[in-house]
């Protein structure tokens, strides 16, 4: 379910729960836009799974808010820097089971930007792309990424 956007606040609130519930883990998903390109980063294979294309991605540390994660996700992945007002909010409380007992809500951002120059972090991804808006859908290997790409995608 999504949340309005107006009405959030971006707050982080993660951590254990109690009884049969899941443990809900605060995460970003940063979508980057320059000159009608995207920008995807390709995730090594795992036990898992194969190698696959996201875009940034990652978790609420400690007390920061969502724009504060993905901003520090951004430089961290990418090396890029932005502010956190150069994104915008799309979407909130974007559930996501990952496991019997784990799940990420995701906070949903866009970032159009003039940098291209992009170097990634081999700890976390092996390679980057800049893909037309009409290949993006194609490239990922997620079904939630393909969902909230739905929600982020530039209108024809």
């Amino acid at each position: 379910m999504l949340a309005s956007v107006a009405a959030m606040d971006e707050k982080s609130t993660s951590g254990p729960r109690t009884g049969e519930e899941r443990m809900i883990r605060q995460s970003i998903e940063l979508w980057v836009e320059n000159a009608g390109r995207v920008l995807l980063l390709r995730v090594a294979a795992g036990r898992d799974h194969p190698a696959f294309w996201q875009p940034v991605t990652g978790g609420v540390e400690g007390e920061e808010d969502v724009r504060e994660a993905a901003v520090r996700e951004l430089r961290e992945e990418t090396g890029l820097i932005a502010s956190s007002s150069d994104l915008d909010l799309v979407a909130r409380d974007i559930l996501v089971p990952i496991s019997s007992d784990l799940s990420v809500n995701k906070a949903l951002f866009r970032l159009c930007t003039d940098e291209s120059e992009v170097t990634v972090n081999p700890e976390e991804h092996t390679d980057f792309r800049w893909v037309d808006a009409a290949e993006v859908e194609d490239r990922l290997f997620w079904e939630s990424n393909r969902t909230t790409w739905g929600l982020v995608r530039p209108s024809p």
